[in-house]
């Protein structure tokens, strides 16, 4: 859930996602892991106070970031007319897991993830029939950029930290969950691609939603991308 993040919101179009950016992310996601529980095994020192002070502000400037981008989606598509009410209902959602026990956040996580897979999954399959694969040949993208860095792959070292916090130390479940997570926005984002091809899925806003939107089954589910907004908001 940590990995798709506002990015299963606005998946391709201002992100470009990428092999070395992913295994960057979680290269870094296991070495924060590992810095922090030598810091924690460590007296405090100038060395553990410069690091937990700069992920504790990277992890503010973060949570200001994916806050901006749900409040923008829900303002722009979720509900025009009731942006305010969203922000604070979000706002205390958001406040309500914070003065929770982490098991309340954990737990809400690991059940968030089982649906909104299923729904990826599902979305994936009822749309392939339309997919073009020759659009895979416009992806082919190896470089890391200073955007993606910053938005993907850097704020994979607070989630480091939380799990050393936590007292995580198997180092196989990270690389498991990050991963899972990674191959569920990369199907999201291929997804916009093999529907729509390259230069039309950068062009919209949310490529995603869009490509949902396209799936219908019968008269009755002709509005599936209601299922993408519960996704969106978990």
């Amino acid at each position: 859930m940590f990995v798709l993040g506002q990015f299963i919101i606005i998946p391709y179009n201002n992100y470009q996602y990428t092999v070395l950016s992913f295994s960057l992310g979680i290269a870094l996601c296991i070495l924060s892991d590992v810095i922090t529980q030598k810091f924690l095994s460590l007296k405090n020192n100038i060395f553990s106070f410069l690091f937990f002070g700069a992920v504790a502000v990277f992890s503010a400037f973060a949570a200001a970031d994916v806050f901006k981008t749900y409040c923008y989606f829900a303002k722009k598509i979720l509900l025009p007319d009731s942006s305010i009410s969203v922000v604070i209902l979000f706002s205390l959602v958001c406040l309500y897991f914070a003065l929770k026990k982490q098991q309340s956040l954990l737990k809400f996580s690991l059940l968030s993830l089982v649906f909104c897979g299923v729904a990826i999954i599902l979305f994936t399959l009822l749309l392939a029939p339309e997919f073009q694969l020759s659009n895979l040949e416009t992806i082919g993208r190896f470089e890391i950029n200073a955007e993606c860095f910053v938005d993907f792959s850097l704020p994979l070292i607070a989630l480091g930290v939380y799990l050393a916090f936590l007292g995580k130390k198997n180092k196989g479940a990270i690389v498991l969950g990050v991963t899972t997570g990674g191959m569920l926005l990369g199907v999201s984002i291929l997804s916009s691609v093999l529907l729509f091809g390259d230069a039309f899925a950068q062009v919209l806003e949310f490529p995603y939603l869009e490509a949902v939107s396209c799936v219908a089954i019968g008269r009755l589910f002709s509005r599936m991308d209601l299922i993408l907004y519960v996704v969106y908001m978990l």
